[in-house]
Formats: structure tokens, C-alpha cells, sequence
């Protein structure tokens, strides 16, 4: 009920919960990580970061993580081969690729469930992120396919 002369605030950033859902954000970009991370924060997500595919996969042999968000051109392995190996590993954990260099031929590789394209909304992240925690079956393991098309390391 409004009450004449009370000005009534909207929480615009929801405090970050303690057991929310633990996403590994995976991206050589210091900036992008800090920005991923406080978005998804500020929406009840946990979040632990990897600078490079090598540190993502120390983080997922000790901790229970729930999904992968990462980067697809990183220095010394990809974002696709990384997936390659999670799922081999971990079957069942999904993971949403991102990246701002994907060129034409990469495209049928991803799909809206899947692929976020740099530079991002914070809003369409979280939704993404959302999304995928909330699917069964076929996008929990999804990897794309190998192509003609190297989409290998980058510097």
C-alpha cells in the first residue's frame, strides 16, 4: 500500500546470494572478467574466474561449478577445445561461449542458447546464464563440431 508523501525504492541490483548457482567465467580479458563478474553477481550468481583455459581447468578439477561461460579465441587454447576437454570431463555442464572476433564461418557453430557475441548486455548475459542453468538435455552437452575452419589459439 502507497502512503502519501513516502517515496518508495526499487532494488535495482539485487544483493548476491551465497548459494547461488557457481559460474566459471573464462576470458584472457581482465576487463571483460571484472565486468561478466559483477553482473552476474549482482543477480545471485557465484562466480570464480580463469584468465586462461589452463587456470579453468585447476578451477573445475577442485570445484563444483555449475557453468562455463568462455571466451572463444584465448592464447594457447581456444575456448572450443577447452569445451572439447570439459565435456569429456564433465559431461553434463553447459557452457555459453562469447566472443567479439568470430568471423562468418563460426557462425553456424553456435546458436542463441549458446553464444553471446561481444560486447554484451548485462541483461542478455544474465538471461543467457539463466536460461542455460534452467535446460535438460541435449544444451547441457553441447560442443560445437569440429569445422574445415581453424578457430585455434589467437594472440
Amino acid at each position: 500500500m502507497a502512503h502519501p508523501g513516502r517515496r518508495t525504492y526499487l532494488a535495482v541490483n539485487p544483493p548476491p546470494l551465497t548459494d547461488g548457482p557457481l559460474v566459471l567465467l573464462v576470458d584472457d580479458d581482465p576487463l571483460v572478467l571484472l565486468t561478466a563478474q559483477r553482473a552476474l553477481e549482482r543477480h545471485g550468481f557465484r562466480v570464480s574466474v580463469a584468465n586462461n583455459a589452463s587456470e579453468a581447468l585447476s578451477i573445475l578439477e577442485d570445484t563444483a561449478v555449475e557453468l562455463m561461460l568462455t571466451d572463444v579465441l584465448m592464447p594457447q587454447m581456444s575456448g572450443i577445445t577447452l569445451a572439447k576437454i570439459v565435456h569429456a570431463r564433465f559431461p553434463s555442464l553447459p557452457v555459453i561461449f562469447m566472443s567479439g572476433f568470430v568471423g562468418d564461418h563460426a557462425i553456424d557453430l553456435f546458436n542463441e542458447r549458446n553464444f553471446i557475441p561481444k560486447p554484451f548486455s548485462y541483461r542478455h548475459l544474465v538471461a543467457l546464464v539463466t536460461g542455460a542453468l534452467s535446460q535438460d538435455g541435449p544444451f547441457r552437452r553441447q560442443v560445437p563440431a569440429s569445422t574445415s575452419h581453424d578457430l585455434g589459439a589467437s594472440a
